[in-house]
């Protein structure tokens, strides 16, 4: 269309329709003030806001890229659509020459109005409540970043809309960036105790034999756990396995407690004498003393 030609680009969809809103009029007349809309990603959401990087090399890359498939496709010959020394009404003819295989239609959609037969309700506080968690926004902060992700102005009306059935938690960007986090923890983490479970031992081991680096380790498992479930049931003998994960984290780190095993716990340490694991195990042992399930070493 050549570089001449009246190009808008608006960063964000909500401001595209604030734009489009206050210049309306003026699509009246003959004279329009721009032939094309150019709508960026969201200017608070995917590049910039929820699902972002700290800093703005991916948006950097992405536009690097736009700019070089540009440059690379304004061929200067004078059957091309961008070549600067032919008329506008040439490069017109070049551009519809060069897509003439491609049909308007097969790029439009049309739009009935169905408001009279597809109400909206709104949920209650409960049901609103359900959808955000299974958005991954469990509080108030996480309920309001309004990123303007489609087009809605605030994240209880995409909430409303999901509700309604008109969208689905999988376009909230927030959402999908969240998922990804939840099901990386879901492979490395174990789901009774939070600790450290056996996938990220393994890959612990790999890195440290990589390092080099001599480590201490200390190997515990749950005395009593067989009487606790015979006795007061497999609950029971779940809380002592838990309650032995929490003392061996909070003692050692959650990120260096691994369960091998169904009572079996790991911990490797850097950096640490065997006097002062010694002294930590002590410390592990006392704490778990009046609830009965002792790691022994």
């Amino acid at each position: 269309m050549g570089d001449d030609t009246p190009v808008r680009i608006v960063s964000g969809k909500t401001y595209l329709y604030q734009r489009l809103a206050k210049i309306r009029s003026s699509f009246a007349g003959e004279e329009k003030p721009f032939v094309l809309f150019d709508a960026l990603n969201c200017r608070e959401g995917c590049l910039e806001g929820t699902a972002g990087i700290d800093e703005s090399v991916r948006e950097n890359t992405g536009l690097t890229e736009i700019n070089y498939i540009r440059a690379k496709s304004k061929q200067p010959s004078a059957d091309s659509p961008w070549c600067p020394d032919i008329s506008c009404g040439k490069r017109l003819e070049n551009l519809n020459k060069r897509f003439e295989e491609l049909h308007l239609k097969d790029y439009l959609i049309e739009f009935g109005d169905k408001s009279k037969s597809c109400g909206i309700s709104y949920p209650t506080e409960v049901q609103a409540d359900a959808i955000f968690k299974s958005m991954h926004k469990e509080d108030e902060h996480s309920r309001n970043i309004n990123c303007s992700a489609y087009g809605y102005g605030s994240c209880r009306e995409m909430m409303t809309a999901i509700h309604n059935g008109f969208n689905t938690r999988h376009n909230c960007v927030y959402s999908e960036k969240e998922e990804s986090i939840f099901l990386a923890k879901m492979s490395f983490s174990d789901q009774l105790t939070d600790v450290m479970n056996r996938n990220a031992y393994e890959r612990a081991l790999g890195a440290l034999a990589a390092d080099g680096r001599p480590v201490g380790v200390v190997i515990a498992d749950v005395n009593g756990l067989k009487q606790a479930n015979d006795n007061e049931g497999h609950a029971a003998g779940d809380r002592l396995i838990a309650e032995t994960a929490h003392a061996l984290a909070n003692e050692f780190g959650r990120e260096w407690v691994f369960r091998t095993g169904g009572d079996e716990f790991t911990v490797i340490l850097r950096d640490h004498g065997m006097e002062e694991i010694e002294s930590d195990v002590m410390l592990v042992k006392d704490y778990l003393s009046d609830k009965k399930p002792l790691p022994t070493t």
